[in-house]
């Protein structure tokens, strides 16, 4: 019983980790609970200093195989270089939620055009949104777009 105790708060992180590492998204749910990684790989050190303090080796070793792999998953995001050395393109992103599409379309379409705006990205869209957006002149600037209008914040 004293070894399950060391074992049981490895579990759920090596769990955790073994999901965010396979790159399964499943689905709305899934993805919003990846999205929590940063936090969760800060928690995962608990149960290493755990087991490093009591002295259990085979917890530690595989507590610290979690932290790592939860690290991994993380770090890239701060050591990320600011330059372009493919010489790759630069692109500008605008995403704006539209207020169960009561959003103003001229403002939007103003933003875009002053921001020259490569790619827009807009939650809560419905198909009243998309009219005012096309009447607004978003088409004009935007000629190229995936669309899935839905009523309400679906």
């Amino acid at each position: 019983m004293s070894v399950l105790r060391f074992w049981l708060p490895i579990a759920p992180f090596a769990a955790y980790a073994g999901l965010r590492l396979s790159g399964f998204e499943g689905g709305l749910h899934t993805v919003q609970l990846l999205a929590f990684t940063p936090y969760v790989a800060l928690a995962s050190l608990a149960p290493l200093v755990a087991a490093a303090v009591t002295r259990k080796i085979w917890p530690a070793l595989v507590a610290c195989l979690v932290c790592l792999a939860l690290a991994a998953c993380v770090v890239p995001r701060f050591l990320a270089d600011s330059d372009n050395p493919s010489g790759g393109t630069t692109i500008r992103v605008l995403s704006v939620n539209m207020m169960l599409g009561l959003a103003d379309p001229q403002r939007i379409v103003d933003l875009v055009r002053r921001h020259q705006v490569d790619v827009l990205a807009l939650q809560e869209y419905t198909a009243q949104a998309r009219d005012g957006l096309a009447a607004a002149g978003l088409d004009d600037l935007l000629p190229n777009h995936t669309e899935q209008p839905e009523n309400w914040a679906a």
